[in-house]
């Protein structure tokens, strides 16, 4: 497990691609959200292509906040059509660059402009989060043998100039 890997490792773990079309109403789009408890929906035209991405964000902003009927307020009227997006090939680090620097909290993913997934940065957390748990477990094991082959050590340090382990 590395950052190194590509978008497609995570977006495999999801089941199914929740998207809206563009002429859906912001009242459906909401209840969508709702029922899958997502803060996010990709949007399409009436190709399947990828046309922008809706969030509570703009719900809140250019709906609710307006006193506008969601009802009779269309997505693409409300979404983000101006979309970065990435292909199932970013690295994971390079798709977390995306996002901070964008200061985005969801990243399409798209395989010749058809939505693929959605990397949250939740997603990349608890990956993240596994990776570390996953070195964890490996440098204890690591440690723990050493301590079993080598009854002897007493002291076992990192130089920080090298990074390598001195016993």
């Amino acid at each position: 497990m590395s950052m190194s890997r590509p978008v497609s490792t995570l977006i495999k773990r999801k089941w199914r691609v929740l998207k809206i079309d563009e002429a859906a109403s912001v009242a459906e789009a909401a209840l969508m959200m709702r029922q899958n408890n997502i803060g996010s929906l990709l949007v399409v035209d009436s190709d399947g292509r990828l046309a922008g991405i809706i969030t509570e964000r703009d719900i809140l902003g250019k709906v609710v906040a307006t006193l506008a009927d969601a009802s009779e307020t269309s997505v693409d009227e409300v979404m983000t059509s101006e979309v970065i997006t990435v292909t199932p090939d970013t690295t994971l680090e390079q798709a977390q660059e995306i996002m901070n620097s964008g200061r985005m909290r969801h990243l399409p993913v798209t395989d010749d402009g058809l939505p693929m997934g959605l990397l949250s940065a939740r997603d990349l957390t608890e990956y993240k989060l596994r990776l570390t748990e996953a070195m964890a477990r490996e440098q204890t094991e690591l440690l723990g043998a050493l301590e079993e082959n080598y009854p002897d050590i007493t002291h076992i340090h990192r130089d920080p100039a090298t990074g390598r382990v001195i016993i």
